[in-house]
């Protein structure tokens, strides 16, 4: 029995692999695609204030109220 699981096993793997192969494509020189042209720019350092601070309050864009059955604090 572990024989013919072997021959199947080893089949198949020959099998996958002459799948992989086929016809070669050449692609030599003006047969591609065309080239795109590209826009190149440098990058620049630029120093930027890491912290900053704002005065104000905080709300939440939307609320909901809530209901429960049972009365008590949340954890």
């Amino acid at each position: 029995m572990r024989r013919w699981v072997a021959i199947w096993v080893i089949l198949a793997v020959v099998f996958f692999m002459f799948w992989g192969c086929g016809p070669r494509e050449d692609n030599s020189e003006g047969q591609g695609e065309q080239a795109k042209e590209v826009r190149v720019t440098e990058a620049k350092h630029v120093s930027v204030q890491k912290e900053r601070s704002f005065a104000g309050t905080a709300r939440a864009s939307e609320t909901v109220p809530l209901s429960f059955e049972i009365d008590g604090r949340l954890r």
